[in-house]
């Protein structure tokens, strides 16, 4: 999202077995593992609150682009 924002690449999304709004508020399957992942980098020395904050702004934005949704 950064090289979008900065340098005006094209993102397209593509939502695989997942709705965007499971990304965008890290729920379901996809929030279980998002906070499986959270919980092992607070665990780490030394962690940085800054990443996991950069990593959320990017998947509420990246979800509330237009993007292709696929089931199979």
């Amino acid at each position: 999202m950064e090289h979008k924002n900065n340098n005006g690449q094209i993102v397209l999304p593509i939502f695989y077995k997942v709705k965007p709004a499971e990304v965008r508020y890290q729920t379901g399957r996809f929030g279980e593992a998002f906070h499986e992942r959270e919980s092992r980098l607070r665990e780490r020395s030394p962690f940085d609150p800054t990443t996991l904050e950069k990593w959320k702004q990017a998947l509420l934005e990246v979800s509330n682009l237009k993007g292709y949704e696929a089931d199979r």
